[in-house]
């Protein structure tokens, strides 16, 4: 499990584990997370916005658009009825050339 972090008073556990199951082009596996993730912050975007504990479980479909194409990042997430949740996505490109 990734370690819990607080942000003002909201308590936040990230999950998948770096372990996790997830569906990726079409088959479930291990999917492992980057641990040695540099982001580099600035004036209108502060660290507190998105901590790299957030982009140290970024996953990825594969080098191979084509590909890509036919298939999707799924994930599985396990709740309890009972309560309220707030699931907050991160999207990001982590390549600098965008086609």
């Amino acid at each position: 499990m990734v370690p819990c972090f607080e942000i003002e008073k909201l308590s936040v556990t990230l999950s998948p584990s770096p372990n996790s199951l997830a569906f990726v082009n079409g088959a479930l596996g291990i999917v492992p997370s980057r641990f040695n993730v540099t982001i580099n912050y600035t004036k209108e975007t502060l660290a507190y916005t998105t901590p790299v504990v957030v982009y140290t479980t970024s996953r990825t479909m594969g080098l191979e658009p084509n590909i890509n194409m036919n298939y999707n990042l799924t994930w599985n997430f396990y709740i309890d009825g009972g309560f309220n949740y707030l699931l907050r996505l991160h999207f990001y490109e982590t390549q600098l050339q965008v086609t």
